[in-house]
């Protein structure tokens, strides 16, 4: 086990090495693509607005490699946060294309004024609609996590995907599985135990 956490330069990324290392985990951080046929697994975390780490990503000449390895080589990937929205193929909140790893499109959340959902979503937030299995295995209904975003994907083609949904004004994709593409909206490395039961079952694969 070899993780490799992607660093384009605009993410913090002392919480989620501070998981990686209480669950025991080998990682490197890389921002280079010559270092991508060095892991078993890569994380893609991100902070920020789309096109800012899109444009990281193409800076650091990833983009490409990015898709090659996780389509070619069946590298697993994680997305979390803006690195989990970049793996669509595009976001209403920018201009560029996202890596299209996932068939869907990014797009702001609704805002409702007779409701308590706010935008942005900020706070734990719980799951909803997702089985029991994979990925989503050791999950329980109480399990919540920490979500911090304005944007979100709201319905995927792709055949062959577990998602799970958590709460709005119009429910959106938190979490989801495709094969060795994985994505959460929230942060897992800021979900206490609930995240690290994530974190855990992706790294095992």
């Amino acid at each position: 086990m070899n993780i490799l956490i992607i660093d384009v330069g605009i993410s913090n990324l002392s919480s989620l090495c501070n998981c990686l290392n209480f669950l025991g985990a080998n990682f490197k951080i890389i921002n280079n693509k010559k270092d991508l046929n060095n892991g078993t697994h890569v994380i893609l975390p991100g902070v920020g607005s789309f096109d800012e780490f899109i444009k990281a990503l193409d800076k650091k000449d990833l983009f490409e490699s990015i898709k090659y390895n996780v389509l070619i080589n069946k590298l697993p990937i994680l997305g979390i946060c803006i690195g989990f929205q970049a793996l669509f193929k595009k976001s209403e909140e920018g201009n560029l294309k996202g890596l299209g790893l996932l068939n869907g499109e990014v797009k702001k959340l609704f805002l409702n004024k007779k409701t308590s959902f706010k935008v942005p979503n900020v706070g734990f937030r719980r799951l909803i609609n997702f089985n029991k299995k994979n990925f989503f295995k050791e999950i329980k209904e109480t399990d919540a996590f920490y979500f911090m975003h304005s944007y979100a994907c709201f319905e995927i083609t792709d055949k062959y995907v577990s998602c799970a949904y958590s709460e709005h004004n119009t429910n959106f994709i938190a979490a989801l599985q495709k094969k060795n593409i994985f994505g959460l909206q929230f942060h897992p490395e800021k979900s206490q135990a609930s995240g690290l039961k994530l974190l855990k079952k992706f790294i095992e694969i």
